[in-house]
């Protein structure tokens, strides 16, 4: 079937119209995000920041149980999904590598802030990212999308990308996109790389990265 004469179903406009209203509003509230983190103070700052990413994840969150069409069920006992933790890791940092470089900080940091980077990392940034672009978002479109389902990673991962403009700039974004789209054919097609997979690795990612 030729690309031209492909198509969303009737079925499922409601689902693909709301996906593209949920990145719509993913966008503007990474504005807020922009905004609001650099209020004065350690402990206040970092407050806000977990409140807004709790918040950015409503959008996805509503659709995904309101109307979703795609959805996944976490595992803890899934001992394979564990397996995946480091392949995971290694694309994050192979696609910081190839498109920022990786230098090593000789900055210190407080026993505080290394307790707050794993509560932050591995308990709020990472499982409200990827339940946005790896569940709601590459799970939605890989339904929508039938045949073609294969772009789901793709447009997933660039969307990822695409939104980290708005606060980190042209060359992570560019990152995150090499990122997203490895990401999200490893959570396609690779068996037993589920969520909590893409959770553990980012978020194992983010606090090595900060404290490397």
């Amino acid at each position: 079937m030729k690309l031209s004469e492909m198509r969303i179903e009737l079925k499922n406009e409601k689902q693909f119209k709301v996906l593209l209203v949920v990145i719509i509003f993913q966008y503007w509230l990474m504005y807020l995000y922009d905004i609001l983190c650099y209020v004065p103070g350690w402990l206040l700052n970092n407050i806000v920041c977990a409140l807004i990413c709790v918040l950015i994840t409503l959008p996805s969150f509503f659709a995904y149980n309101k109307i979703g069409i795609y959805k996944e069920k976490i595992d803890f006992k899934n001992k394979k999904q564990y397996m995946w933790v480091l392949p995971c890791t290694l694309i994050f940092f192979v696609g910081c590598w190839l498109v920022m470089g990786i230098e090593i900080s000789d900055g210190y940091m407080l026993p505080r802030q290394y307790i707050w980077c794993i509560i932050y990392f591995f308990f709020i940034v990472a499982p409200t990212e990827e339940f946005i672009y790896r569940v709601y978002m590459l799970g939605e479109l890989s339904v929508l999308l039938g045949e073609l389902k294969w772009m789901a990673p793709i447009i997933s991962g660039m969307v990822f990308g695409l939104i980290h403009i708005v606060n980190m700039g042209y060359q992570n974004a560019s990152m995150n996109i090499v990122i997203g789209i490895a990401l999200g054919y490893m959570k396609l097609y690779c068996k037993n790389c589920t969520f909590l997979t893409c959770v553990l690795a980012h978020g194992l990612y983010d606090f090595l990265i900060t404290i490397i």
